[in-house]
């Protein structure tokens, strides 16, 4: 298997279960569902919270990790907004670029100012296209991924409030096993205090 083979087939536990996990048990879980060497595993795993797939958070002295289907989508549709936002941006500089070379035209002033212009606006116009480009590639990758997304809502809706349902879990153990108020639990793992269900 290539190395985004590997990556990809350690996306899959996440996203089959639904569940997160300490790294010890994806290692497990890894070489004996997957056929992946359970040294590898870290590497991967690395490489994958480092492009923001893959998500972690401590809890004690555990680290625990974690990933959705949605989350590939979000980030594809995040470039993609990008993309468009700096299209939107080149647009504006060449239109202003096209008024600044007619009013060159209209005086007729040939200097190397309007020269400068010209080279500015070939090379914004070279930018244009490739952005397009770029963004054609994005709009036809996320016509699959917006239905695959749309047929998942449900389950991430449910994997949503099952989570929900087991933070508040851990919330209250905490709070009845250590005394520690909800507040400063709150607090230490950075949950919203109008965190609830959705409905």
């Amino acid at each position: 298997m290539s190395a985004d083979e590997k990556r990809s087939v350690l996306l899959e536990i996440f996203h089959d279960s639904g569940e997160f996990y300490q790294l010890k048990d994806l290692e497990r879980i890894a070489a004996k569902e997957k056929g992946l060497k359970e040294q590898l595993v870290k590497g991967l795993l690395q490489s994958l919270e480092d492009e923001g797939l893959v998500e972690a958070g401590k809890i004690g002295q555990s680290t625990y990790y974690w990933s959705f289907p949605g989350k590939r989508q979000k980030i594809k549709q995040l470039e993609s907004e990008e993309l468009q936002r700096k299209v939107k941006n080149c647009d504006s500089k060449i239109e202003d670029l096209r008024r600044k070379v007619e009013e060159a035209k209209n005086n007729q002033a040939q200097s190397s100012k309007a020269a400068e212009t010209f080279e500015e606006l070939k090379v914004l116009q070279e930018k244009e296209a490739k952005l397009q480009a770029e963004i054609q590639i994005l709009k036809k990758e996320d016509k699959g991924s917006l239905k695959q997304m749309k047929q998942s809502l449900p389950k991430l809706h449910e994997a949503a409030n099952r989570w929900t349902d087991n933070i508040f879990g851990i919330k209250s153990w905490c709070r009845n096993k250590f005394n520690i108020e909800e507040k400063a639990i709150d607090k230490q793992f950075q949950i919203p205090p109008d965190m609830d269900y959705l409905e």
